[in-house]
Parts: C-alpha cells; structure tokens; sequence
C-alpha cells in the first residue's frame, strides 16, 4: 500500500512540475520519470516476490497432504512434516494455514479420523486395539479418547451405530 501511494505522489509531482514553466522542467520531468518508473520497477519486483513465495507454499501444502496420505499411521505430529521441507514447526503451520484456512494439526487429524471411520465401517476383522496400532497410537485408549474428541463418540459406538 506505501508503494501504491509513493508512486501516486510521484505521479501527482510530475503533474506539479509538467504544469509550471521553468527553464529545467524537462529535465526534471526526465529524472522523475527515472524515479516513477524505479518505483513501480520496485512495486512489480515485490508483487512478484509475493506471487513466488505463494506458489512456493502452495507447493509445500499440496506435498504436505500427500505427505499425511503417506505416512499418517507413523506420526501425528506437525513437526514430523515440517522436517521434510527443513522448516519449524510454528512456521510450516502458518503456511499451511495461510494457504488451506485451517491449521496442520487439524488436516492430520482430519485425515487419521477419516482412515479411522473407514476401518471401523469396512474392516470388521479388525479389532479395536489393531485399529489402533494400525493408525499409530499407542495404545486402545489413546485412540478411543482421539476419536471421541474428534467426533463426539466413541469408535465402538461408532461402528455399532452404523452396522
């Protein structure tokens, strides 16, 4: 926005000068021409910059959900992810926030419920406890209190409720 408005006085000063009648005026009017055209120089390099960095992040959060798809049984952790792309856990999830509207952990989780509801619906050889080891937990109970907070129920009753 600064920029928006230092090129719109730059702008404003050209006219200033164009409308006076003095000896120098074209060459003032040439040396504030080299400072309008330096100035969008520098507000097109910045929208650029800006336009680059969000592909880049685009990038990272497209790689990041098939990341979640590949390997949400061995950790639900953001900071596991974040590792990939050398990044801290606190900025990979502002990324992925900024990009999506919603925050890292909440995409993990989202994706391990879904797998989760999945297994309970169409693997009925899978007990609760190989659910839970299967979806990387360390144990039935520690599942059992993921689902529940995640949907309001717990897998069992899950599974019974729709079979």
């Amino acid at each position: 926005e600064k920029q928006r408005q230092d090129v719109a006085n730059a702008v404003k000063l050209m006219k200033l000068v164009a409308s006076e009648n003095f000896p120098n005026r074209h060459e003032e009017m040439g040396n504030m021409l080299n400072i309008l055209l330096d100035l969008i120089g520098m507000f097109h390099s910045d929208q650029h910059k800006t336009t680059r960095q969000q592909k880049r992040n685009e990038e990272i959060f497209s790689r990041f959900h098939d990341l979640v798809a590949e390997h949400y049984c061995e950790s639900h952790q953001v900071g596991y992810y974040a590792q990939y792309f050398r990044l801290t856990p606190k900025y990979f999830s502002a990324i992925i926030h900024q990009v999506s509207g919603v925050k890292a952990a909440d995409w993990i989780s989202g994706y391990i419920v879904i797998q989760a509801k999945n297994l309970l619906l169409n693997r009925m050889d899978m007990s609760m406890y190989d659910i839970s080891k299967y979806l990387g937990f360390v144990d039935q109970a520690a599942f059992s209190r993921f689902f529940k907070n995640e949907t309001g129920q717990s897998p069992l009753s899950f599974r019974k409720q729709l079979t």
